[in-house]
């Protein structure tokens, strides 16, 4: 009678299973991407260290939108938000944050950024550049199990950022 029950219960469980990697997605293939993000700064927080005037750390926050600029469409058009904390320390900067990109049909891929770059002010105007690297950290809707990295450069001033990134991403098959 135990032996019974037993064999529809391991049935049952493998039918269960089978049916739940059937729903997972399947990770695609990773393609090269490039794409730009044209920036606006919105919000800053400036505190001095110590007693160093050309030693601060802030926190930014930037929006705009963003365009495709390689060989495989992606997020053309999507909204973006980028967050950072930035140790700028006589003109050498160390950063890291986060783009969450808002795409057209509402999926979000989020992608944390680390980096270095150098800030200039010539004449009362404030410009930076540098680059550094990025990885999928999260996704939404389509992009959902992403996963990709690669590198970004940047060029601008908080009035007009603008962000190239290039590398490779995988979206996840559904």
């Amino acid at each position: 009678m135990i032996r019974h029950q037993v064999i529809p219960s391991v049935i049952v469980s493998g039918l269960i299973a089978v049916g739940a990697l059937a729903g997972l997605a399947r990770a695609a293939e990773p393609q090269q991407v490039a794409f730009r993000s044209l920036l606006t700064t919105v919000d800053v927080h400036l505190v001095q260290v110590g007693n160093d005037a050309d030693h601060r750390i802030l926190t930014e926050k930037q929006i705009g939108s963003n365009i495709s600029t390689g060989a495989t469409r992606v997020l053309e058009g999507a909204l973006v938000t980028l967050t950072g904390l930035v140790d700028a320390n006589k003109g050498a900067d160390a950063e890291h944050g986060y783009a969450l990109f808002l795409d057209v049909d509402g999926s979000t891929l989020l992608l944390a950024y680390e980096g270095k770059g150098t800030d200039t002010r010539a004449g009362g105007t404030l410009t930076y550049k540098g680059g550094g690297t990025w990885h999928v950290d999260s996704g939404t809707g389509r992009y959902e199990n992403s996963r990709g990295e690669g590198i970004y450069k940047y060029e601008g001033s908080p009035a007009k950022n603008v962000i190239d990134w290039t590398g490779t991403l995988a979206v996840a098959d559904k």
